[in-house]
């Protein structure tokens, strides 16, 4: 046993720790059990749905009347300061309510706090967040995905407890950090908006033109042409599939790209992997690195560049430009024209784009030095976004240790 420390219910906790149940320390309730008439205007009605990982979401929102939420107040009146907390769909999910407006709730427990002497709102939330309650949520459901909880097994929660102003001074510790990361979004949010105008502006009028001329796709600079995709590719390369049958199709000598491998524009290692035979005997195609390769099923007009050479399954094409057209302009306008791709793709349940009509995509086509000075700029707005998913991702990691460390008592805070 570790020296000023004891075993709880938790583990081993500081010895002027305690632990007890979420329901013994604040009050804890739901919203209405009723099902109301919706309004095209009125009182918004939160559900689970509703509930993001930091804030009230209002797409798709429902509206119900004054007189109906007056009557769903008696049961669950939300203050600034009470948590709300998912208990349909994806459980969890909790957040400090912070509004100026009034609202009821459904398929929602709330936490409500007062003046308690044993538990601090924003403590509570870190926890609630914590793997403290997301381990006793695996064993409600075996383990598996929890998509309903019941309110008294929130109320049942174990909750590991320190002296109310060591709550406080942890849950100001990671909301530094949670402040950091919103300043993160922000920034990254204003990037996506700046690529999204340099995209509009330069993918339709270029740098530095004055003379434009009309064309099917609109007004265009004059030496600009409108041509096919497929006149501007040498070769388009799809991939298949090696038997699952054949074990030794499937060792780790080779990357074999799928769909789901496409999370980011520059990908640099696959999930699966096949074999050289598994290659040999299979409709697979191996692509050298830095080849534009997009998805034409499922994430269809999704384009990304692989760093190192890699095979790609019937979902993929490996698309091979002329010398007239440069790929990371092409990278670009697959991105820009992302929505229009889509919409394109048809079938009955999974969606999917013909080659044909790929190949008769109308791209608007500048000179090739133009097209290298476009996709540089709109690179160097990609770069700058990838660093800052790259440092949200490292303030995150240092959230959940210190989390790890602090919401245990492992590291102890000077009060």
């Amino acid at each position: 046993m570790i020296n000023g420390h004891k075993n709880s219910s938790l583990g081993i906790i500081p010895n002027d720790w305690e632990v007890n149940h979420l329901g013994k320390i604040c009050d804890v309730r739901d919203g209405t059990h009723d099902s109301p008439k919706y309004h095209a205007t009125g009182i918004p009605f939160i559900t689970s749905k509703n509930l993001t990982e930091t804030k009230l979401s209002f797409e798709d929102i429902k509206f119900i009347s004054k007189e109906d939420h007056i009557n769903f107040s008696k049961r669950s009146h939300v203050e600034n300061g009470d948590i709300l907390f998912g208990m349909i769909g994806t459980v969890g999910k909790p957040i400090v309510v912070n509004e100026e407006f009034e609202f009821s709730i459904k398929n929602v427990a709330l936490l409500k706090f007062g003046n308690s002497k044993e538990l601090n709102n924003f403590y509570a939330l870190n926890v609630l967040k914590s793997s403290i309650i997301d381990n006793q949520f695996k064993k409600m459901s075996n383990g598996g995905v929890l998509n309903f909880v019941a309110l008294g097994n929130i109320r049942n929660l174990i909750f590991p407890l320190p002296p109310l102003p060591e709550q406080q001074k942890i849950a100001e510790i990671l909301s530094t950090v949670d402040d950091k990361i919103e300043v993160i979004d922000q920034q990254i949010i204003q990037t996506q908006e700046l690529k999204k105008g340099l995209m509009q502006r330069l993918l339709s009028k270029g740098i530095g033109h004055t003379k434009f001329k009309d064309s099917p796709l609109g007004m265009i600079p004059e030496s600009w042409e409108v041509v096919e995709l497929g006149s501007l590719l040498k070769n388009i390369k799809g991939g298949g599939t090696p038997s699952k049958d054949v074990a030794e199709y499937w060792s780790r000598e080779i990357p074999w790209a799928t769909v789901k491998d496409l999370k980011k524009t520059i990908i640099n290692d696959s999930i699966d992997y096949i074999s050289q035979s598994g290659l040999k005997n299979s409709a697979a195609n191996l692509i050298p690195a830095w080849t534009l390769i997009i998805s034409t099923r499922m994430a269809v007009g999704k384009a990304v560049f692989f760093t190192k050479d890699v095979s790609i399954n019937q979902d993929l094409k490996a698309l091979f430009p002329k010398n007239n057209l440069n790929k990371f302009f092409l990278l670009h306008w697959f991105f820009a024209n992302s929505e229009y791709i889509l919409n394109l793709a048809s079938g009955s349940t999974v969606k999917g784009i013909r080659l044909e009509v790929l190949k008769a995509l109308k791209i608007i086509l500048p000179k090739i030095e133009e097209q290298q000075k476009i996709a540089e700029i709109l690179t160097s707005a990609d770069d700058k976004l990838e660093v800052l998913i790259e440092k949200k991702g490292h303030y995150q990691e240092l959230k959940q240790g210190l989390m790890q460390q602090l919401l245990t008592g492992k590291i102890r805070v000077k009060v």
